[in-house]
């Protein structure tokens, strides 16, 4: 929601923005990076008294949705008082649509409530057709999250840590994603026959530094940890980097990115961020989160799907030792999150429409 919060925060009316978010977490997140002008709360509980004393303090002219967080309490009082309501970024997969399809008269009038709905993809817009529910497509919104920026001082210390060595990043990755990735590097590692690559391991949840550093070792790899202060050295394995707030870091020190939530049920996580950065995509099976944004990096030739801990240690090989491959990928990805992104400012122009103001 950032990019569209800037659009509103940067336009000629005097709009005042109010974020929720549900966990701790993502408060922490967003609180450094909104900017002026908005005001960050958590979200109310969806029981009848806690959305009407919610809307009563803040008596929005607008209320907008995203993806698809749908609280009915909030949803209904919402609409009840005529505040305008938009769903953007919308996206209901054909699971969350079989579920709703035990109660569809629920589910319609749900989303009757909201005047416009924006979806990340075509396929959502043809599943709310099946309800008679009519929607747009968009584009995904991520797709416009501006790259994180670290001081060049910090990127330079990184890289002289790591030397001269060839690097690949494991981003965002989970408890199904580690095991094929440990294997993999240790494959690459037999693979390479001058200096040892180096794996950059982020967690998607640091907090499980502990645990994987055990696995790290049972897979008989050396590891440095970066909660524990400590950087890679010359016969180090792979760098666990534990932290929050440095991906940018890793994108800057690494040729590639295999991204993380792609091997199990997960359904992966965004290319966006490493296509920005001007990293080459790998991904698992899985990325049923993202199925056409996927399809359309792989089509241009931004990306490579592998469907085991040998086809990765493969082809991070062959991008390691084909630096033609890899900066004609690497291009190629950039090209296509170009392509995807949608229109902002457009979508700001249409949601201040429906507050009435002339936009």
């Amino acid at each position: 929601m950032l990019p569209l919060i800037s659009a509103f925060t940067h336009s000629d009316h005097d709009l005042r923005v109010l974020v929720t978010t549900g966990t701790v977490t993502s408060a922490n997140r967003i609180a450094p990076l909104l900017p002026e002008r908005v005001i960050h709360q958590f979200a109310p509980i969806d029981t009848a008294g806690s959305a009407k004393r919610f809307l009563d303090y803040w008596r929005p002219d607008l209320a907008i949705w995203v993806e698809s967080e749908l609280w009915p309490r909030l949803v209904w009082e919402t609409a009840r008082r005529e505040i305008p309501m938009a769903l953007v970024n919308a996206r209901f997969s054909e699971g969350s649509v079989r579920a709703w399809r035990w109660v569809p008269k629920m589910f319609r009038s749900l989303l009757e409530c909201f005047r416009m709905i924006r979806t990340q993809d075509q396929e959502t817009v043809a599943r709310l057709g099946a309800f008679d529910i009519a929607a747009e497509f968009l584009g995904n919104l991520k797709a416009l999250i501006p790259p994180p920026k670290t001081e060049k001082g910090r990127i330079g210390e990184i890289l002289r840590q790591i030397g001269d060595r060839p690097v690949w990043l494991a981003a965002s990755t989970h408890p199904e994603d580690e095991p094929v990735v440990l294997k993999a590097h240790n494959s690459l590692r037999r693979l390479c026959l001058g200096e040892q690559p180096l794996l950059i391991l982020a967690p998607r949840h640091p907090e499980r530094g502990n645990q994987i550093a055990e696995s790290i070792k049972t897979e008989g790899l050396s590891l440095a940890q970066r909660s524990n202060g400590e950087a890679p050295t010359t016969g180090t394995d792979i760098w666990l980097v534990d932290t929050l707030g440095e991906m940018d870091l890793w994108y800057a020190a690494a040729q590639m990115t295999l991204v993380g939530g792609s091997f199990g049920t997960l359904g992966g996580h965004t290319p966006f961020e490493p296509a920005m950065a001007g990293s080459v995509v790998l991904h698992g099976p899985d990325v049923a989160n993202f199925v056409p944004v996927y399809a359309a990096f792989g089509d241009a030739g931004g990306s490579i799907a592998v469907e085991s801990s040998e086809d990765l240690a493969r082809h991070v090989h062959l991008l390691l030792t084909d630096p033609i491959e890899r900066e004609r990928m690497r291009q190629a990805a950039h090209n296509t999150h170009e392509a995807l992104k949608p229109d902002v400012e457009a979508l700001a122009h249409e949601l201040i429409g429906l507050i009435g103001i002339k936009a």
